[in-house]
């Protein structure tokens, strides 16, 4: 990778800003890296009636109001566009939309191993390890 990236600085060029575009893109690959690695989805836990995301140096919380419907589904995912978000560098996490589901949000490692929360406000897709332990706590 570091070959790569030295390549990609045009040394010797006479064109206009070309050196610092060359060595700003040099920077992009591992900016992109860090930024996924930080948003990384390490566990899930339900308190006070929230779900709350752990990532790498932080946690997300997510209200969970009113009635919850919850199932395992491992093809909640399938046919899914990306509103914003990452999409499986580490995690795929952020919002999305499915034909399925409408518009949710996702902290998901393994869509296989999906479960869908909805409330009367949202819906929110998961993953944790076991899947129907996990349902069966909640």
């Amino acid at each position: 990778m570091v070959g790569f990236l030295l390549r990609s600085i045009p040394y010797g060029t006479r064109a206009p800003g070309a050196l610092a575009f060359g060595s700003a893109m040099a920077w992009v690959p591992p900016a992109i890296l860090l930024v996924a690695v930080l948003f990384v989805v390490r566990s899930y836990r339900l308190q006070g009636g929230a779900l709350r995301v752990r990532r790498l140096l932080w946690t997300t919380v997510i209200p969970l109001p009113g009635p919850l419907e919850a199932l395992h589904d491992a093809q909640a995912m399938r046919g899914s566009m990306r509103v914003f978000g990452n999409g499986g560098l580490f995690s795929i996490s952020g919002w999305f939309r499915s034909a399925a589901l409408g518009s949710y949000r996702a902290f998901v490692t393994d869509p296989a191993r999906a479960v869908v929360l909805r409330t009367p406000s949202r819906v929110i897709v998961i993953s944790p390890a076991l899947p129907h332990a996990f349902l069966a706590h909640l």
